[in-house]
């Protein structure tokens, strides 16, 4: 049945030849499929991700983080050195060199060139690929664009006849239903046509039970597509206007789909009884999530919203990696409508993408959902050779909040300045005048000095003009949970 699924020979034969024609201009080696992203391997990705954690835990978290990395001396006590402190301002530029919040949500140009101006990157088409240029825009625009609007309009044609003839003619009962889901998957596969989609599933197709759901890593609206091309899954996901939002409505007379506003809280809160009840009923097909939350680029999986991971319900992970080789299906709807994001699409050379269907993963004893998303979050990474950051997709569309960055700044620098000035109670380290931890929120006559000093760098840092006694040292404005408004 696989091999049924996948086969296509038109579209089998249209990708040989694109590769054909990558190895005649760039030779074999330069488009031969790479075997693993040699960056998920390097030592560079691995600091990343270990200075994005620690930027998510909270202050008290963070605190006892660093405490447990300083040396210990002989009776016990907690020593502190100047290259520990050091560490400290090496991670913040490391920070800054490797940007993964940013990365995530940034086309990444293919290498090498697939002819296509928007991905020509800012130095332009270089002159001596101009007239193979100038042959594929061609190609794209005067042979493959009209091909693929004439497949959408007579494919929408069809399926409007189909569609209500079934409404119209076949009275309720569950032969009616199954016709109405696979009248769904065969206009997904019109939509997947006509962008040039070449898809290849692996693994065991979803079948209807009770207490399932399916996860899956999230690029661009046309995820829903794909996986409706294969199966007529339920949807939970965001409500969108215009061409989005009659697609969205066309579902839900089909089947039960979930869509909500964001902007409501009441929807946020009704939301989850909704996905529980729905995955309760085994006559429901099995919900489809996006725990992202937001579309990335297929080279980064942020943080998965552990609400689906509440459910009790065994979790399916599906991993979608596209080759982007032939297009770039990233859709920032921040900055693309989806009208011209199917434009782009539908004038690249391909989509090409491979949907694996994974085990099924349950809910471990003693651990909890968050640390079970990020379970199912990490094997989806490894089946797709993406790199797992742990960013929240909120901070896509909002700016951080600034009593987040300010508590952020509090805890920090309460925690480097008890690791400098503290006094050691240790005999064997007082010659060395090295510090000792001591407890949070006690001074010591060395703070008391100190103090107006701090005040004063908080002031010139902040251009604000605070009383004295609102010092970085004073516990009440250290010990804030980390947060965001």
């Amino acid at each position: 049945m696989l091999s049924i699924r996948n086969l296509s020979i038109i579209r089998t034969t249209y990708l040989f030849i694109l590769n054909l024609c990558g190895r005649i201009i760039y030779g074999r080696e330069a488009v031969e499929p790479i075997q693993g992203d040699a960056l998920l391997n390097s030592s560079e990705v691995t600091r990343i991700r270990r200075i994005n954690s620690e930027l998510e835990i909270g202050p008290k978290e963070w605190e006892s983080l660093v405490d447990r990395r300083s040396t210990t001396s002989p009776d016990g006590s907690k020593l502190y050195t100047i290259e520990e402190v050091a560490s400290c301002f090496c991670d913040a530029g490391e920070a800054l060199a490797g940007d993964s919040l940013t990365a995530a949500f940034s086309s990444v140009p293919p290498e090498p060139w697939n002819f296509m101006l928007r991905s020509a990157g800012p130095a332009g088409i270089p002159p001596l690929f101009f007239p193979l240029w100038a042959v594929g825009a061609w190609v794209r625009y005067c042979v493959l664009l009209p091909v693929r609007i004439g497949i959408i309009v007579w494919g929408t044609l069809a399926f409007c006849f189909i569609f209500f003839s079934i409404r119209l003619l076949i009275p309720p009962c569950r032969l009616k239903m199954y016709m109405l889901k696979r009248s769904a998957c065969f206009y997904a596969s019109v939509w997947v046509a006509s962008f040039g989609g070449i898809i290849r599933y692996h693994g065991k197709r979803p079948k209807r039970e009770a207490n399932q759901i399916y996860v899956s890593n999230h690029t661009s609206l046309i995820d829903v597509m794909i996986m409706i091309k294969d199966y007529s899954f339920s949807c939970i996901g965001q409500r969108h206007p215009g061409l989005v939002g009659a697609l969205e409505d066309l579902l839900l007379t089909i089947q039960s789909h979930v869509w909500f506003d964001r902007a409501e809280g009441r929807d946020r809160r009704v939301v989850h009884t909704l996905l529980k009840a729905h995955t309760e009923n085994e006559e429901n097909e099995p919900m489809l999530v996006f725990p992202e939350g937001t579309c990335v680029n297929n080279e980064y999986c942020i943080m998965f919203k552990k609400g689906c991971f509440e459910l009790g319900a065994r979790v399916y992970p599906v991993a979608i990696k596209y080759n982007k080789q032939f297009s770039d299906p990233y859709w920032n709807s921040s900055q693309v409508s989806f009208q011209r994001h199917l434009l782009d699409l539908m004038t690249s050379w391909a989509v090409v993408a491979d949907v694996y269907y994974l085990p099924p993963e349950s809910l471990q004893p003693g651990e909890t959902s968050a640390q079970f998303a990020a379970r199912v979050k990490k094997k989806i990474c490894e089946k797709a050779d993406l790199i797992d950051v742990n960013w929240d997709g909120f901070l896509k569309r909002h700016r951080i909040s600034p009593k987040f960055m300010e508590q952020r700044q509090k805890s920090l620098a309460d925690v480097l300045i008890r690791r400098m000035y503290l006094k050691s109670k240790s005999a064997s380290v007082d010659n060395l005048d090295i510090p000792l931890m001591r407890k949070h929120g006690e001074r010591t006559p060395a703070d008391e000095k100190l103090a107006p000093r701090h005040n004063d760098l908080r002031l010139r840092a902040n251009g604000a003009h605070v009383a004295e006694e609102h010092t970085f040292l004073d516990p009440s404005l250290s010990h804030h949970e980390n947060g965001i408004n």
